[in-house]
């Protein structure tokens, strides 16, 4: 049911009587803190409708409508709807627009940029919970691949590579005599 980073998240969660789902998008993970009783009741939050329609109907196909609530409120601002202490809060997934918007309004840097720089600080991080190992192996018998080192033992027609350097000294030549028209010239001359 929960991805991989839903499932270390919900390993991380205590047993409690109220947790809190901010952000809760599409309600997997606290109707997982829910299944599996970690938490005897959950709040899902969110500041979009849409988002908090798909975490019912998640919570309405696990039968799970008694123990939960549902609150359209932004942040943390969802724990004033229930009278209750709130044992765990996730707010899992919210962090990535919070850090490119600290990074474009308070240090100054470039929207674009501020997007580059998140993914890069993602790709870490989704790297350090694979346990870095970026580059998994892939079956060729389990998949289609192009080109595998099955196929490219001998040097015949269907050598996917002897088929490749064709269509490259194709391509090489039609560019070769593209940039020697007028055209390509002018091109060539402005850059």
């Amino acid at each position: 049911m929960l991805d991989e980073r839903l499932e270390c998240i919900a390993a991380l969660a205590r047993p409690c009587a109220l947790a809190a789902d901010i952000g809760t998008d599409h309600g997997l993970l606290g109707t997982a803190l829910l299944r599996r009783n970690i938490c005897e009741r959950v709040i899902f939050a969110d500041i979009s409708e849409k988002a908090l329609n798909h975490a019912r109907e998640t919570v309405r196909h696990h039968r799970l409508e008694t123990r939960a609530f549902f609150a359209k409120a932004d942040g943390l601002e969802a724990l004033r709807t229930v009278d209750a202490p709130c044992g765990c809060a996730v707010i899992a997934g919210m962090l990535a627009g919070l850090l490119t918007g600290v990074f474009h309004t308070a240090m100054g840097i470039p929207p674009i940029l501020s997007g580059i720089l998140t993914q890069l600080s993602l790709y870490s991080i989704n790297l350090a919970i694979m346990g870095f190992k970026a580059n998994q192996g892939i079956n060729v018998t389990k998949y289609a691949l192009i080109v595998s080192q099955r196929n490219v033992r001998q040097l015949d027609w269907d050598n996917p590579i002897v088929t490749a350097l064709i269509v490259l000294a194709l391509v090489i030549g039609v560019l070769y005599w593209f940039f020697g028209t007028e055209l390509g010239s002018s091109l060539r001359a402005t850059g």
